[in-house]
């Protein structure tokens, strides 16, 4: 640090620097926070269940996790959106996820929980991981 530093301009936070600060503050805040494939208080079939969601890393974690899931046979999937829910056994939002196959088909809903420290590597059955 120099003596002159105060004269040189501040570096202003974009707006994606602020929404990430937010969603680490997120985790920070939940108890059930986790570094592994599977939230460790989750019950029913992962990913397929609501009380069992796949954990992400933050929301982007999202996307980043549907882009690598693959049906069983390794065909691509679109997915759609469906909101959010909020249960008693699983802290934050639980975002809901229609799934579809490459005919545009719906094949399943997959529950994703994004506040997490890590992007699980596990697929919910019926599906796979590239």
């Amino acid at each position: 640090m120099g003596i002159f530093d105060f004269l040189k301009p501040k570096k202003d936070k974009s707006p994606m620097d602020a929404v990430m600060q937010m969603m680490i503050e997120y985790i920070e805040q939940n108890p059930q926070a986790c570094k592994s494939d599977e939230i460790p208080q989750g019950s029913g079939e992962f990913g397929l269940d609501i009380k069992n969601p796949v954990p992400v890393k933050t929301i982007p974690g999202n996307e980043i996790y549907l882009k690598r899931l693959r049906t069983i046979d390794g065909e691509n999937i679109t997915w759609k959106r469906d909101g959010s829910r909020e249960i008693n056994e699983i802290w934050g939002n639980i975002d809901v996820y229609n799934i579809f196959d490459s005919s545009g088909n719906k094949i399943s809903t997959i529950y994703i929980s994004p506040y997490h420290w890590k992007i699980s590597q596990k697929a919910p059955k019926g599906f796979k991981i590239i």
